[in-house]
């Protein structure tokens, strides 16, 4: 089917074909049709035109001079129906549009539009051959399979890849319809919540697949063609009582390249989140494709893709690890390797050039420049083909000729229907873009509106002079109260604010090992890092060879103390180092439990290939090489101590995760874990006396007691033959030097004589005793009375549980901090 557009005045016209978005604009602004026009009043991209199955939708895409249907001035970014033989205006330019080919459908679809101006607000059912199909199919009461892949009764666009390729069924059944949802990755909804199961449905019920919605009774409606955003009345005030942007409204066209800009500490980036839920508005509201943004998150976060200032991409992998892993997390899991891998080379094309693509592919990311991490940033994103792409300061690492490499390569997206917001500072980048939206100095908006008008709206020369002039605080807010002192002013703003459902998120298992590989990758590539990782036994291990001639109770504290270590040190810096990536990961889709475990495995590997060498050095040295008189005291059970201090060093991982959740740098983690680590020392029993209530408490919160007296007790039970849980102390299993005693006599007047036995500190003897007995954990009256802890403490089961208790008390620690850090 074919439409013919006619420009009144110059006689132009434009042939249209059914299914195609086209744009309306001035000549040389690059629209689809350009017009010529003598008064000036055409903005470069003006305004929208989509025809599908009859049906005209025609959008004002932020114009200057507005877009008018019978004298209506339509509301920009609202898409409106507009019948055949209508005259609409552009500016001052008047146009009208007929069909010149013709369908026995053309008919009746329009028929059924509206007579009168009406927009498109919320989901919109319109009739379609689409939905027309889909009641079809109702009206015959049989089953409904709905995806994208072949073999479905009712199929999505085969290019979608959120959905999966059997995602949902219909059935009928006694009278009412259920909705199954077969396993699909990305879930059903229906009225905003997911479900689960066989869900009956009701007509007045909306069902999402996605940006899919269905109804009974009205049909079906792709949500990707609906306004891209619409916010209204939203304002950001901080907890400390700043205020990071004033209330605003702000429409957004499907489809355009906008640009956010301002001077610095206006808000830009604070906007950029609020409108993708990083940061959500204290009030007011955001839709997004016609859905509110908050309340429809779990549903609607597949489509927004979202590249912050900091990279989102590990640089330890190559580009190929990069989007292989992206895309095992992403795509759904059912996607077949062959159709990922061509995705992921379609994606990077959209953004390189061949050579380059090819250039890049096999390095690291770290070996990349600031402009190709930001790109490859970008591909990541597009992999799931979001409808909106929200970019914060992606050209500010580029050079002058990268930069129109680059904005050339976005607005080549535009094509796929995909919305381009960008914070940029750049004067230059005002040449790629569609619209612009300024905000002045205290967080208020003052432009949008067709990028070519903004110097003529502030009446400056230069991009330049309009930021001098908006830096100033009051001319800025004078600019506000102009924009917002009329009809769409701000006795229209909406104070009210959705509460945010629960957010759904896909397999947990499938991200559990895609996590945990992913991660192992990570590491494992940082050849550098690992190796001085597996020094650390070997220096540490040889440094306790050396300074003990001697298997002793302070060889097995620097056993432990070494597994806390190793621990901790490992697992410090691995959240906060990369919190951006775990931010938009969790945004996405990612689960804490997934992710924290797919630390906690890989970490345990390290530690336990690091204690494996360790401890191969402290058995070499203290089992082949026994003191002279004393053959039979040896390090013994070493699978046994292997096997606890890898418990040790796990559970001292958990310890540096914690801390790593906890802090928004590496520089304040570093700083804290020395001080986590001196408690470890202190209250072990070793360095000195744990005689009161308070220090007896506080060194049960420390792995450096467990661990000491753990070992102590498998050193001990390895001697004994008898029952482990009550390991005599008089045992021989460590050599210890005591002071020596000596004799001192004293003859009274009466003549009897008087022995004493005592110690001499400036002697000692070397001599053997249990490793458990040379522990003075505890005030030995305390626990003989059972005024404290009774005897429970007393067994290796209790180390075992303690240890297990701090594990569990830390683990919730890093979950409640990670939670703390989402947004929506």
């Amino acid at each position: 089917m074919q439409y013919k557009i006619t420009v009144k005045g110059n006689n132009q016209e434009f042939i249209v074909d059914e299914g195609r978005q086209f744009s309306i604009g001035r000549v040389g602004g690059g629209a689809s049709f350009e017009v010529e026009d003598s008064s000036g009043s055409l903005s470069r991209g003006h305004m929208q035109v989509f025809v599908q199955d009859g049906n005209i939708q025609i959008i004002d895409t932020n114009s200057t001079n507005g877009v008018y249907v019978n004298g209506q001035k339509l509301r920009p970014a609202e898409p409106y129906l507009l019948n055949l033989g209508d005259s609409f205006k552009a500016g001052s330019v008047e146009m009208q549009m007929q069909q010149i080919s013709s369908s026995s459908n053309v008919g009746t679809a329009k028929k059924k539009s509206s007579a009168t101006l009406r927009s498109n607000r919320g989901v919109d059912f319109s009739h379609n051959a689409q939905s027309g199909l889909f009641l079809s199919m109702m009206s015959q009461s049989r089953p409904i399979r709905i995806g994208r892949g072949e073999g479905n009764d009712f199929k999505i666009d085969p290019n979608d890849l959120t959905v999966s390729r059997n995602h949902a069924q219909l059935i009928y059944e006694n009278g009412q319809w259920y909705l199954i949802d077969l396993n699909s990755r990305n879930g059903v909804f229906v009225n905003s919540k997911r479900v689960f199961g066989k869900t009956p449905i009701s007509v007045d019920d909306q069902i999402f697949i996605c940006l899919h919605a269905f109804s009974l009774s009205k049909g079906y409606a792709d949500l990707r063609q609906e306004v891209a955003i619409q916010a209204e009345g939203i304002e950001k005030k901080f907890p400390n009582g700043y205020v990071g942007l004033k209330q605003l409204n702000l429409n957004i066209a499907y489809g355009r390249f906008v640009a956010v800009m301002g001077p610095s500490g206006c808000g830009k980036s604070t906007l950029l989140k609020v409108l993708n839920a990083d940061n959500p508005a204290s009030s007011g509201s955001v839709k997004i494709h016609g859905l509110d943004l908050v309340e429809n998150f779990s549903l609607l976060k597949k489509k927004i893709g979202y590249v912050p200032q900091d990279d989102i991409i590990h640089r330890e992998l190559t580009v190929e690890q990069t989007m292989y892993f992206c895309a095992k997390l992403r795509m759904p899991k059912e996607t077949p390797m062959q159709m990922a891998q061509e995705k992921i080379m379609s994606v990077l094309l959209s953004l390189f050039d061949e050579e380059k693509t090819k250039a890049i592919y096999y390095k690291t990311v770290s070996s990349l420049s600031g402009g190709e991490r930001k790109r490859l940033s970008i591909a990541v994103e597009l992999l799931t083909d979001p409808t909106i792409l929200f970019l914060d300061e992606p050209t500010s690492p580029l050079d002058p000729e990268s930069i129109h490499e680059f904005l050339t390569k976005l607005n080549n997206l535009k094509s796929r229907g995909t919305t381009i917001i960008m914070v940029t500072h750049k004067p230059e980048d005002l040449n790629y873009v569609d619209d612009v939206c300024f905000l002045g100095s205290g967080g208020v908006h003052v432009f949008f509106g067709d990028s070519d008008d903004i110097m003529s709206y502030f009446k400056k020369e230069s991009i330049v002079q309009v930021y001098g002039l908006l830096s100033n605080k009051q001319v800025a807010n004078d600019f506000y109260k102009k924009r917002y002192s009329g009809a769409e002013g701000q006795e229209n703003f909406k104070k009210g604010q959705t509460h945010p459902t629960a957010v759904q998120r896909d397999s947990f298992f499938h991200q559990l090992s895609w996590l945990s590989r992913r991660y192992f990758q990570i590491k494992f590539n940082d050849k550098g890092n690992l190796l001085l990782l597996l020094a650390q036994p070997v220096i540490i291990g040889a440094l306790i060879s050396i300074i003990f001639s001697e298997f002793q109770l302070g060889a097995m504290f620097l056993m432990a103390i070494a597994s806390i270590w190793f621990g901790v040190s490992n697992a410090a810096k691995e959240i906060v180092g990369e919190q951006s990536i775990f931010k938009r990961e969790r945004m996405f889709n990612l689960w804490i439990n997934a992710y924290v475990l797919s630390k906690i495995a890989v970490l345990s590997l390290i530690s336990m290939a690091q204690l494996l060498v360790f401890e191969a050095i402290i058995y070499f040295r203290f089992s082949l090489f026994p003191v002279d008189g004393f053959e039979d005291v040896l390090q013994q059970n070493f699978f046994g101590a292997f096997a606890f201090m890898t418990f040790l060093a796990i559970s001292s991982t958990l310890l540096g995760l914690m801390l790593s959740a906890i802090f928004d740098s590496t520089e304040k983690v570093m700083t804290v874990v020395p001080i986590a680590l001196m408690p470890q020392i202190m209250l072990a029993g070793v360095i000195t006396r744990i005689d009161n209530y308070g220090m007896e408490i506080l060194s049960f919160l420390t792995f450096g007691r467990w661990g000491t007296e753990g070992l102590a007790r498998i050193q001990d039970g390895s001697v004994y033959d008898g029952d482990l849980t009550e390991v005599p102390k008089d045992i021989e299993s460590v050599i210890a030097y005591v002071p020596t005693l000596k004799t001192d006599s004293i003859i009274k007047p009466d003549g009897s004589v008087i022995i004493n036995n005592m110690m001499d500190p400036n002697e000692t003897e070397v001599s053997t005793r249990s490793a458990l007995s040379l522990l003075d954990f505890y005030n030995e009256e305390l626990v003989d009375n059972g005024d404290l802890i009774g005897d429970f403490f007393n067994s290796m089961s209790a180390n075992l549980v303690a240890m297990l208790a701090l594990n569990i008390t830390f683990y919730t620690f890093i979950y409640v901090f990670l939670k703390k850090k989402d947004s929506v």
